[in-house]
């Protein structure tokens, strides 16, 4: 049995219990500048929009050292007035992923993760997995303290839209892959903790993106904004999701 069910009912209570962070002092870092795109997406793995060249690609580190990881990565975010767009590009030597059904552990192989945290609470958030067979875990968790003390939410399914394309041959150990790109775009509308949906220009929202690969004798773990330690649930860590608008994206 889940801890209760989630849906729009909680919202205002969620609201209440979780107050934005509004200080200069709550901002992380390192900031993300989102662009807002006019013209159509499709989600098919490729990247080959024209609106992709205009975002800005960024490397993910290891999340221990800070340093450039063995198996190196890159992320770009997008949006528009119903989607939140994600799109990686993996480099991937030896590419492990047996899971084909959603909500799965996903974590526990390949997999490219997204955390979001709309009310910049730094207590509960939205969590996503993908691995590369096009499956994905969503959650909602509620964190209190360490990055142990975390809470999933049950019973909540976005329809969120995911993408993988393979170069190279999965769970083949024998060969050598090159790596694999994913692109996703997550609905608004099922991303209801958002003071605003759509986004606002100059939203601020707090998130960190990461990835594990499996595929070296031992797993390693890349971020966005390294955690330092074995964790990825430290909100802390968290960098700012900066939703931004040009005339230019068309």
């Amino acid at each position: 049995m889940s801890l209760f069910r989630v849906n729009h009912r909680f919202q205002i209570p969620l609201l209440m219990a979780f107050p934005i962070l509004t200080t200069a002092a709550a901002l992380c870092e390192h900031t993300y500048k989102c662009w807002r795109v006019d013209s159509p997406i499709t989600v098919d793995g490729k990247f080959d929009e024209p609106v992709w060249k205009q975002a800005p690609w960024t490397e993910l580190k290891e999340n221990d050292s800070g340093d450039q990881p063995l198996m190196q990565g890159k992320f770009a975010m997008l949006w528009d007035s119903r989607y939140l767009y994600l799109a990686y590009d993996l480099v991937d030597r030896n590419i492990l992923s047996t899971i084909d059904h959603r909500d799965a552990l996903l974590w526990i192989q390949d997999v490219a993760e997204i955390f979001i945290d709309p009310l910049q609470s730094e207590q509960i958030y939205y969590e996503f997995q993908f691995n590369p067979r096009d499956n994905f875990r969503d959650l909602v968790v509620m964190h209190r303290g360490t990055g142990s003390d975390i809470y999933p939410l049950g019973e909540w399914a976005s329809a969120t839209l995911v993408k993988a394309i393979v170069t190279g041959t999965l769970d083949d150990n024998q060969d050598n892959d090159r790596g694999w790109t994913l692109e996703v775009a997550i609905p608004f509308s099922d991303l209801w903790l958002a003071p605003h949906i759509p986004p606002r220009e100059g939203d601020r929202w707090r998130m960190n993106v990461f990835r594990i690969d499996y595929g070296l004798k031992e797993p390693e773990l890349s971020a966005w904004n390294p955690t330092r330690g074995p964790s990825f649930h430290i909100p802390t860590k968290f960098g700012t999701l900066l939703f931004k608008q040009r005339s230019n994206t068309k």
